[in-house]
Order: structure tokens, then C-alpha cells, then sequence
């Protein structure tokens, strides 16, 4: 099954997508950053209820269909490029959700 991630960046064919860049611009803006308050305590729950799932704030970000990465992109990632992705190594932990739990503001 394929996966689509949307970044502002363009990559080439073969390009890492490194995972933690979304807790990397959370903590460099620290609490200025208009996510950080909505982090931290998703963060902390997590940490506390769920220290089996992985972090949000050291995860990569991914969709399985292309209509999901589309509407990601039009509320999350305005003029982002959307790639199709692969996971490189399937050990790591991984959790899928839905991002319409987690509001933009």
C-alpha cells in the first residue's frame, strides 16, 4: 500500500525524510511556537497513557490514500508537494490516526 507525505521541501528520488522535523520547529520556537501549548500536553498524555505509541514530536507523518494527503495539504500544508513514500525500516514503531482529532489552532 502506498503512502503520501506533504512537505514544503522538495526532495529528490531517494531523498530520508528524517523523523522528528515537526518536534524540531515546536521546540526551536519553543513557546512561542502557536502549537507548542497543543503539543505539550499531547505529549504528556501520551507519555503517561500510551508510552507504547510513538511521538509525535519524533515521528514522520504519512497518509494512505492520496484524497487524505490532498485535504492534509489544503488545511495543514498550503502549497506543499506531496510525495509517495515507503517506510525504510519496519521495525520502527509506528501509529495511525486521524488528523481531524488534532485541530490546527
Amino acid at each position: 500500500m502506498p503512502l503520501y507525505h506533504c512537505t514544503h521541501r522538495e526532495l529528490k528520488i531517494d531523498d530520508l525524510i528524517e523523523p522528528g522535523n515537526w518536534g524540531a520547529k515546536i521546540f526551536e520556537q519553543s513557546v512561542s511556537h502557536p502549537c507548542w501549548d497543543r503539543e505539550t500536553v499531547l505529549e504528556t498524555v501520551r507519555a503517561e497513557h500510551f508510552a507504547n505509541k510513538p511521538s509525535r514530536l519524533r515521528s514522520t507523518f504519512s497518509c494512505d490514500n492520496i484524497e487524505t494527503i490532498r485535504c492534509y495539504r489544503s488545511v495543514q500544508c498550503k502549497g506543499g508537494f506531496i510525495y509517495e513514500v515507503e517506510i525504510v525500516d519496519k521495525e520502527l514503531s509506528y501509529h495511525k490516526g486521524d488528523f481531524n482529532y488534532i485541530s490546527s489552532d
